[in-house]
């Protein structure tokens, strides 16, 4: 279980030519920040939220940020991809000076979601996400406006070329045959965390015994059922504590938490820092 913390943009391209038996499966973790995968290549699955599906070759894959997910690698087979991750807050601003703030509302709407290129689109798509990685490095290795600016706006180039082809064609349903228990108690604990949750109360609600669901929780999402509902509790408690200005002991209350001390415990161990230093981080950018 993690939070994985970005810097306003980031991205990243990768090629595990064969994924071995000793890589293991990643954690179940969550972004505070939009995550996109351009999959090059790709025969694998993935969790998120309370679903798996399919990860293919040729496939945009839209992952809202404090949306908790897992990637489950198929051993033996090829995993290139370009991940992308940036604020919205990062890419707002320039679309909002190109009159594209019904744009920007649009992707802050929008829920995790694959779309299958064609040949065609994929090799567009593709220089795209190559030319901002190049401005992006840049960037990296020379941090001057001139080339922030040009990182920016290679940002809003690609998103753009995303955002016409998600609106242009419909999504393709690339769900795997999900676990309805599961999927139902995970729903519930979305739904609730907010209030008391036992694995007591989830084995009444569901008439299905605790050890089963324990089981199948580890099984399927990577977590006890414990550490499932404190990651969704802490991603809640991130969101809010970087959108709104309120007190860390309201925040502490409204996602669940009974103790301030458990909270800091807890949000310690997800995100590897405190609710004050993540709080004081975000009002100081």
């Amino acid at each position: 279980m993690d939070s994985e913390l970005i810097d306003r943009l980031f991205i990243v391209y990768k090629d595990d030519k064969e994924l071995m038996s000793d890589r293991g499966h990643p954690t179940l973790h969550y972004h505070d920040a939009y995550e996109i995968m351009l999959l090059l290549e790709a025969d694998n699955e993935m969790f998120v939220y309370d679903s798996h599906y399919f990860m293919q070759s040729g496939q945009i894959v839209f992952i809202p940020p404090y949306t908790v997910h897992r990637i489950y690698y198929k051993l033996g087979t090829r995993y290139r991809r370009y991940i992308l991750n940036f604020e919205h807050d990062y890419l707002t601003p320039l679309l909002n000076a190109m009159e594209g703030a019904a744009i920007a509302d649009d992707f802050k709407n929008r829920i995790t979601t694959i779309y299958t290129l064609d040949m065609q689109g994929l090799t567009k798509i593709s220089a795209q996400f190559m030319a901002l990685l190049k401005a992006y490095e840049a960037y990296r290795k020379k941090k001057s406006d001139i080339n922030e600016m040009q990182a920016r706006l290679a940002l809003a180039s690609t998103m753009l070329s995303v955002y016409k082809f998600m609106t242009a064609g419909a999504a393709k349903d690339t769900t795997v045959s999900a676990d309805k228990l599961i999927q139902n108690i995970v729903g519930y604990i979305n739904r609730n965390y907010m209030n008391h949750i036992t694995l007591e109360m989830i084995e009444t609600e569901f008439s299905v015994s605790r050890s089963y669901i324990s089981h199948k929780f580890k099984k399927i999402t990577g977590v006890t059922f414990i550490e499932f509902l404190q990651c969704v509790r802490v991603a809640e408690a991130q969101k809010l504590l970087t959108q709104i200005d309120s007190s860390i002991s309201w925040i502490c209350y409204e996602c669940g938490f009974n103790s301030l001390q458990h909270f800091y415990r807890v949000f310690k161990k997800v995100t590897g820092t405190t609710p004050g230093e993540h709080q004081k981080s975000n009002k100081a950018g």
